[in-house]
């Protein structure tokens, strides 16, 4: 994996302090991603990713990575 700079439609939740992150892959939606970074030892990591690739009309994402839950 690389780093860099930018995130897509991001917003920032200072109570938590996450960043969230969400890509729609056409426009109706039902293609997407979305993605949670969490700042800690300062700076943000990668906590959760969210994929919808069904392109089947449904906006149903799966979870990929998962560290914000115990095994």
């Amino acid at each position: 994996f690389k780093t860099s700079g930018w995130a897509t439609n991001s917003d920032y939740d200072d109570n938590t302090k996450t960043i969230t992150t969400s890509d729609k892959w056409r426009g109706v939606g039902d293609a997407s991603s979305s993605a949670t970074y969490l700042f800690r030892n300062g700076d943000f990591s990668l906590v959760q990713y969210d994929v919808d690739a069904s392109y089947d009309g449904e906006i149903n994402p799966q979870t990929i990575i998962d560290y914000n839950t115990a095994p």
